[in-house]
């Protein structure tokens, strides 16, 4: 029995390169370091010129990073809808002292601590981390040419942050709220005498406040200085909400922190408070207003209320807050790319992520489209693997045990087995609780549990997407063998067995009425001629009568289901591979409506009808007969539709006849898909495309009753040989249909339903009511 999967968190994998100690060439304390550049490139400048500086980093890591991975490009949406795309490249082995290996420490609890909002209390190390790699800060790179990592690291900014008090905020006790301030005790000419500003720990120059760091002595909030404002000074009125009492900055510290501005002539600072990092690798359309994350806050600010942090500038602090994105991705990636690598696949490790990747995380992947032609794929093999060993088996047993084979259920637990929750990642990046890289800490509470929910159906899509990923940008062979690694128990046949060729064979010479130049001129009509005449016959032996052989087993009707099994399984896989590779930038529910259209049995109908297959359908009863020519003369009237929907409902013989003749097709060529598509393409089409297929009927009526505040209920009720689907809108039956399919007659009732709405000024008035 698999466990309720609601309430269980899975640990994700740390990326094998990370898990690895640093060591020393030399077998001393130091550390023998891999490094890469991590470069901010082809800005989008947004409404915010301040995101445009930042500064830029190199990684350390003890081992060298996954060929492909370590060129990563990860797109960031800034606030003030901003962009930049940052750039990983390789720099070469960095040397690092036993002396600086502490310091490295030191400066990564410092910036990961400062970029998430964490304690600003330093923390004690604790032995190595979870995530053993590091980041320093870079000098400046100009031009093409990148000097060597001992030329890179800026060591001047790494010491001036380990020792800057930002880190342990003395100057205030606590965070937020309004501190009484004291007052300095200085001259009030003697800041504007030298020409620089009064701040609250000396007399600086405006050219030391560019882009630096302050904190405000009466709340404690850090900030850093995008520039000074001229045109205000304490003596200015602050900003205020409508209907609000205007006050100036002077008045405004004196009523709420008790200080009277000594400098009240000084002009103000324009400060951005220093946030936690945010989730910049977000698409901008998962936010309402189009923004990855809240722009940051302003304030204008007088000097002599902050506290410079010299030496410390704004742009280490913005280009820290974009670490923690952009070493997410990077993860993501080296676990994509270790799963490529077990499950011994030649893909690119960027697809094998994207079959990893939920929705939820709100990326511009996701698995949705690869687990649609993965669960394609699935139905696909597993419809011949039960075609082929369970040769008695009736086309409702084959499809019962296919089900059970590819149920979510049966796939989760494939999931569990080869260990895959650990390579998911199935919710949103939380800044908040994101384990950064360097040392283990200690005294640090935990805010949230461990690892990642990821429930049964989650773990269930991804077993598809990967399969679907692999046969996508590989073939089928690539498929089977990730099925191999995922443990999903179903073999794909290398060849037929000669039995089933052999039985199909007798059953033919038996009842057989085809003429010679008949099949001569079907076979021209299909545009393929079999190796197996009997394969071919078989397809439109329909046996409307029961017939059985001298053992007991049904023939006729029996066989025509089960190649009618086989070849649904195929059709399926190969028109939805059709869209996903023709519509590659569709959404699952786009690709979904394209296949609806196509794959079911009254476009398949009407497809045998235009091409006078009925006229070869064999062993029909007289009553099945003239239904079949009704149908054809009301298609040969109407034409088809992309949704299958015309006045009268096909039989299913002939809907059933296109599915018959792709599995003849599949077992004649020995399995080859390419082939039957070959063949079968140029039959069906014209295929749907976005611009010939309407929307299913069924969300159209939705939309429908949503806009007009009208309670929507679709019923169906099983019926002896057919399924009755029935439509109501506020508690009155509207349309009803019949259909041997229950999602063709829940599509013929949707479209009869919605096209017996009409539009009315003070709502919808319903034209016909069904009993």
């Amino acid at each position: 029995m698999v466990m309720d999967s609601r309430h269980v968190r899975y640990k994700r994998v740390i990326p094998k390169e990370f898990r690895l100690p640093f060591t020393s060439e030399d077998g001393s304390a130091g550390w023998t370091c891999f490094t890469y550049t991590i470069r901010f490139l082809n800005f989008k400048a947004g409404t915010d010129p301040i995101q445009q500086s930042a500064s830029e980093f190199l990684l350390l890591s003890p081992q060298l990073l996954d060929e492909e991975v370590s060129s990563i490009s990860v797109h960031l949406n800034l606030p003030a809808f901003a962009a930049v795309d940052s750039k990983l490249n390789y720099c070469g082995v960095l040397n690092v002292s036993p002396e600086k290996v502490e310091t490295v420490k030191k400066f990564n609890i410092w910036l990961f601590h400062l970029a998430m909002g964490k304690c600003f209390a330093l923390p004690k190390v604790s032995g190595e981390g979870k995530k053993n790699y590091y980041v320093l800060p870079c000098k400046p790179i100009t031009g093409d040419t990148v000097p060597s990592p001992e030329e890179l690291v800026d060591w001047h900014v790494v010491e001036i942050a380990i020792t800057s008090s930002l880190l342990y905020r003395r100057k205030v006790p606590f965070f937020g709220g309004y501190a009484t301030l004291d007052c300095q005790n200085t001259q009030s000419n003697e800041a504007l005498d030298g020409g620089g500003l009064r701040m609250r720990n000396g007399i600086f120059q405006e050219h030391d406040l560019e882009d630096a760091v302050v904190t405000c002595a009466n709340n404690g909030l850090p900030c850093f200085v995008s520039g000074i404002l001229h045109d205000l000074s304490g003596s200015s009125f602050c900003s205020q909400s409508a209907g609000r009492k205007q006050i100036s900055y002077s008045d405004y510290y004196f009523h709420e922190c008790k200080y009277k501005l000594e400098y009240p002539d000084q002009p103000l600072l324009k400060g951005y408070r220093l946030v936690r990092a945010g989730n910049y690798v977000r698409r901008t359309s998962a936010v309402s207003n189009g923004d990855s994350v809240k722009p940051w806050e302003t304030m204008e600010l007088p000097p002599e209320v902050c506290i410079l942090h010299v030496g410390l500038k704004g742009k280490l602090c913005r280009g820290g807050m974009r670490l923690p994105s952009i070493l997410h991705s990077l993860e993501m990636s080296l676990v994509a790319a270790e799963l490529r690598n077990n499950i011994g696949s030649p893909l690119s490790c960027f697809k094998v992520q994207e079959a990893l990747t939920s929705g939820a995380c709100e990326g511009n992947h996701s698995y949705e489209t690869l687990e649609l032609l993965g669960d394609s794929v699935l139905n696909f093999i597993g419809g011949v693997h039960m075609y082929i060993d369970f040769p008695s088996c009736t086309s409702e047993l084959l499809h019962s045990y296919r089900h059970d084979l590819v149920s979510n259920r049966n796939l989760y637990k494939c999931g569990l087995a080869c260990g895959l929750p650990g390579y998911i990642f199935a919710e949103l990046l939380n800044t908040k609780t994101w384990v950064p890289p360097g040392p283990a800490l200690e005294d640090l509470p935990q805010k949230s549990p461990d690892g990642q929910v990821i429930g049964l159906k989650t773990l269930a899509d991804v077993v598809e997407a990967l399969i679907g990923v692999t046969f996508l940008h590989g073939d089928l062979n690539s498929a089977v063998k990730t099925m191999v690694w995922l443990q999903v128990p179903i073999p794909f046949p290398e060849k037929i067995p000669e039995v089933i060729i052999a039985d199909i064979q007798e059953l033919m010479e038996a009842r057989n009425t085809f003429k010679d130049h008949d099949i001569v001129t079907l076979e021209k009509k299909i545009g393929y001629q079999f190796k197996c005449k009997s394969l071919l016959l078989s397809a439109f032996d329909y046996g409307d009568e029961v017939t059985f052989t001298q053992s007991g087993v049904p023939r006729g009707s029996f066989q025509f289901q089960r190649l009618e099994f086989l070849g649904d399984s195929v059709l399926d896989f190969l028109i939805m591979r059709h869209f996903v590779q023709l519509y590659s930038a569709f959404n699952p529910e786009q690709l979904n409506d394209l296949r609806q259209a196509t794959v079911n049995s009254e476009n398949f109908a009407c497809t045998a009808i235009r091409h006078g297959f009925h006229h070869y359908l064999k062993r029909m009863s007289p009553i099945l007969r003239d239904e079949i020519e009704l149908y054809a003369a009301s298609v040969h009237r109407e034409g088809g539709s992309p949704f299958g929907i015309p006045s009268r409902a096909s039989p299913k013989a002939i809907g059933d006849l296109m599915q018959t003749l792709a599995g003849s097709i599949l077992l004649d060529s020995n399995f080859d898909h390419d082939l039957v598509w070959k063949v079968l393409k140029p039959l069906l089409s014209p295929l749907a495309t976005p611009k010939t297929v309407m929307r299913h009927p069924r969300r159209l009526l939705e939309a429908l009753c949503h806009k007009q505040d009208l309670k929507l209920e679709l019923q169906t009720i099983q019926l002896e040989g057919a399924v009755e689907a029935r439509v109501y809108i506020n508690q009155i039956c509207v349309a009803n249909s019949k259909h041997y399919e229950p999602t063709v007659a829940r599509r013929l009732a949707a479209f009869t339903a919605f096209r017996s709405l009409s539009p009315k000024r003070n709502g919808l008035m319903y034209l016909d009511s069904v009993d």
